[in-house]
């Protein structure tokens, strides 16, 4: 047998063993992972916030080279695993020590779509190859894909069911999806609104699925489905096999790029617009709590405070606006602004962590740590623009489009054995790769 050979019956050889425990781990079930932040916007609600304090200073340690221009929020395991999907036509696994596991192929570059990790160790991420793929977490491997031949790039993130945990949803241009990933098999369809029936959603979307509760507040996310798309925010039930439009509210200008925020405990309806505005929607849409004009033109995110009091929206002209959950009323200290800066990445959001923090980076290639009073704590200069962050305890890592992940988080302690490396939070183990 050849070197080459050799080497191959390796690679075939691992995959394989690689395939059987994946088949065992996979439990026909898909629950959201108990991570740090183990999806897009952080939870089904897509509140951007965490319950982790984030890093007091602008201290990094070494930057990880992705290789590929990255355009959306990573995930992060319970094993300290950090899991991008961008350009190169690659989804990648960094762990917490900055060391990069694995790089594996997608048919297009996953551009502005997110993982979502589940209890399984699979993540869900979709593409511009018009797929969305099935991967475990520890490995990249591959399980499953669907491509969606209806639609062109999938660029929302996806988000694990609740109420029927065999599932995700993904939107993509004109259609909302629910895709089977129970067992380790072709990803299949379950129901799509946008059919031969004529029901589509009004317009192309990058708006990721938020999940209501089963009555305001409930906290259980077993309720319907709300999505934004052109002009309309939706609410969607999910009746197992198939899917309806139980509920619509018009807005007044499109919304391109961001997901609706759900308020956890009152199940208000936040999202902004691209003329500027900003709406607080009832969770049954069947009115507005308020329209508040803040800026010129919003395609971002907003991310929730801690006491769920102030949403932070991020505007294309730079400010960053604090506004009252219930009348939209701006909060004293805000909009913070600093020259030359704007928004404008497609479905980006600040995160804010378990003190009121915010972490925002923008175009103008800042960082920013910002306190609830609208006063900087630090703030740190990067190579190009950068993505979503995500907290994870004491740190927090950012991943930008110059093709690096960076890390701020505290020096691993020198006395750490190799097995034991503590950095961001985790116990790395790195002599295992």
């Amino acid at each position: 047998m050849t070197v080459a050979a050799t080497y191959v019956a390796i690679v075939l050889g691992a995959l394989a063993a690689c395939s059987v425990r994946t088949a065992a781990a996979d439990s026909g079930t898909s629950v959201l992972a108990t991570t740090p932040w183990p999806m897009f916007g952080h939870d089904s609600k897509h509140t951007f916030r965490s319950s982790l304090l984030g890093p007091t200073t602008n201290h990094m340690l070494a930057r990880t080279r992705l290789g590929n221009i990255i355009n959306s929020q990573p995930a992060v395991s319970a094993d300290g695993i950090f899991v991008f999907g961008g350009g190169g036509f690659a989804t990648v696994g960094v762990r917490a020590d900055g060391v990069l596991l694995w790089r594996t192929p997608v048919g297009a570059e996953a551009k502005f779509s997110g993982p979502a990790l589940d209890t399984n160790g699979f993540l869900y991420i979709g593409g511009r190859d018009n797929k969305l793929w099935k991967k475990v977490v520890e490995t990249g491997e591959p399980i499953c894909k669907r491509y969606i031949a209806s639609d062109s790039d999938i660029d929302a993130s996806p988000t694990i069911s609740v109420t029927n945990p065999d599932r995700v949803y993904v939107t993509s241009d004109f259609h909302l999806y629910a895709i089977g990933v129970a067992g380790p098999n072709e990803c299949n369809f379950v129901w799509q609104i946008g059919n031969s029936n004529g029901v589509k959603l009004s317009t192309f979307t990058k708006s990721s699925v938020s999940l209501a509760d089963s009555s305001p507040g409930a906290g259980d996310s077993m309720g319907d489905l709300v999505v934004a798309a052109g002009q309309v925010v939706y609410r969607v039930h999910d009746a197992g096999s198939s899917a309806s439009i139980v509920a619509s509210a018009q807005l007044d200008g499109r919304t391109k790029g961001p997901t609706p925020v759900i308020n956890p405990a009152t199940g208000n309806i936040y999202i902004g617009d691209v003329n500027g505005r900003f709406y607080g929607l009832k969770p049954d849409l069947s009115s507005r709590l308020f329209t508040r004009q803040l800026c010129n033109r919003i395609v971002s995110s907003a991310a929730l405070s801690p006491d769920g009091q102030t949403y932070y929206v991020p505007c294309w002209n730079g400010e960053l606006h604090a506004v009252d959950a219930l009348t939209g009323a701006e909060r004293s200290g805000f909009p913070f602004s600093k020259p030359g800066n704007s928004y404008r990445a497609y479905g980006y959001a600040p995160s804010v962590d378990a003190a009121g923090v915010i972490y925002a980076g923008g175009k103008d290639k800042f960082l920013r740590a910002i306190l609830p009073n609208g006063t900087e704590r630090w703030e740190s200069k990067f190579s190009s623009q950068l993505v979503g962050p995500v907290i994870v305890d004491g740190g927090l890592a950012i991943p930008a489009v110059d093709g690096f992940m960076y890390r701020f988080c505290p020096d691993p302690n020198p006395k750490d054995p190799p097995t034991a490396v503590h950095v961001c939070g985790f116990t790395i183990d790195t002599t295992s790769p």
